[in-house]
Order: structure tokens, then sequence, then C-alpha cells
């Protein structure tokens, strides 16, 4: 399996933290691409008022340009070409674009699905069901494998597996990704902010502001956040596996990928913002 594209499918401009990317994965299959994570939508991407309040504090930038149904189209694929969407969460940064992609199927653990739909306060704050008002062909994974020892781990396929991280919501997951016979690339989603130290002297850098405020004050589960933290500082000094977050730039992928995380820039002095 390649990873061919590491795409910033929204630019986040918290107050105070500069331009934040929020990045997905566009993986080439014989079967069709695959996506993990789907960023905002188009229509987000025009209008951010369908955020409701969320949009004060992530504060998005209007750059559709930047929404992964137009990204795939400007990499010469058909958005009928993504056949499937493996989201960490169902945060609106991170799951909006599910809507520009209606006949994809949609992975997610159960458990997140189940929290975001249960019509409790908190749900009602942290989700934007309009996401999902279009009816998305939803594939739930509840999992009992063990993958590096994080159990309850789902298989999508082979070489995608749903890997649970809770802590920013009791449904968070990491996404692995077999990019070489022996080789995995982890994207851990809001799992962190930082990225995990990949030599045994070293600790992971903590996040800087806004984002490392934001990791305490957001997490659903303090207590379980702090335990996926430590379960990524032990996989990243493993040989064999890379790993990524949402929300920090890629500094280095050691694969073969096309990083595309600059068209966000180019999109941002050409839209004069």
């Amino acid at each position: 399996m390649t990873v061919a594209y590491v795409l910033d499918v929204g630019t986040l401009r918290p107050l105070g933290g500069g331009d934040v990317p929020t990045q997905c994965l566009v993986i080439e299959r014989p079967e069709g691409l695959l996506a993990v994570d789907a960023g905002l939508s188009r229509a987000l991407l025009e209008d951010p008022r369908g955020l409701s309040f969320e949009r004060f504090f992530i504060r998005p930038p209007k750059l559709p340009a930047l929404a992964l149904v137009n990204q795939i189209q400007a990499l010469g694929y058909r958005p009928g070409d993504l056949t499937d969407i493996v989201l960490t969460h169902l945060h609106s940064e991170h799951a909006a674009g599910i809507m520009d992609f209606p006949s994809a199927r949609i992975h997610v653990a159960k458990r997140e699905f189940d929290i975001a739909h249960d019509g409790s306060v908190r749900s009602r704050i942290s989700y934007r069901r309009n996401i999902w008002a279009h009816g998305p062909r939803w594939e739930l994974h509840c999992g009992a494998q063990t993958w590096n020892g994080i159990q309850g781990v789902s298989a999508i396929s082979a070489d995608v597996l749903l890997v649970p991280l809770p802590g920013h919501t009791l449904g968070h997951c990491g996404i692995a990704v077999r990019t070489a016979p022996d080789r995995w690339l982890l994207h851990a989603g809001d799992a962190t902010y930082s990225t995990p130290a990949r030599s045994a002297g070293e600790s992971m850098v903590p996040p800087s502001f806004p984002l490392r405020q934001y990791q305490h004050v957001a997490a659903s589960d303090r207590t379980a956040a702090v335990s996926s933290r430590n379960h990524l500082e032990r996989i990243a000094k493993l040989d064999g596996v890379d790993v990524m977050c949402s929300h920090k730039g890629v500094a280095q992928v050691p694969l073969g990928a096309s990083l595309v995380s600059a068209p966000a820039k180019r999109y941002l002095v050409e839209a004069g913002q």
C-alpha cells in the first residue's frame, strides 16, 4: 500500500495560534482511494456558519480550495475514486468532509459513533450533527485485535487498522496504515499535538500555545488522554512505525510519500489571507 499524499484539508486559525493544519492521508489502492480523516467540507470552507459557535474558536479561513474533494480533483482524481474514509473521530474539522463524498463508506469506531449520537449535553456541544444529515454509509468498528500492545484494534483491511487512542474523545482512534511489508504509519489524529520522539534518549516536546492548553481543556477523559500519549511515546520509538498527528506540520515522514501540505500556504497567498 502506498501513502500517496498528506493534505491539509482545513487550515485553522485559533486565537494566538497562527495557521494550524488539519492533515489527512490519501492512500492509493487498486480498489479505490482511501482517506484518513476528511477535513472540513467544501460548504463549510465557503461559509463556516454551519459550524455554529465552534467557528469562533477554530476560525477557519474561507478557502474552499482546501476541501478534500477539491484537492483530489486538482490532483487528477474524480470524487468517486475515493471509496473509503476512515475517521479518527467525529469532530467537525476531521469529519465534515464526508458531506462531499455521499457514496463513500465511512469507517469509525462504534464507541465514537454512539457517543456522538447519544443526545447528551456533551455530544451536542462537541459534535455538529448536520455533518451526517445526508445519511452516510457508516461502517462501525469494535475490534478485539492487539497492535503493538494496544488492545481493541479493528482491521479495516490487512493494511489499515483502527487503533484505540481514547481521551480527546472517548471513541478517538489512530489509524495505522501499512506502508511497506515491515513498516507502518500511525496517524494519531488529536491524541497528541506534538511530534513524538523517535529515539530512546528523547521525549515528546509539548505542543505550543494554544494547542497545549486545548489538549488539556478539550479532553473528554484526561487520564485516558495521558495514557494514549504514553502509548504514542512508546510506539514512536519502535522500529518500523512512524507517527504523525493532525495538527502538527509534517516535518519528516520517512516514506515514498508526496507531502502535499504546501497547497495550504499557496492558497492562503493566492486568496490574500
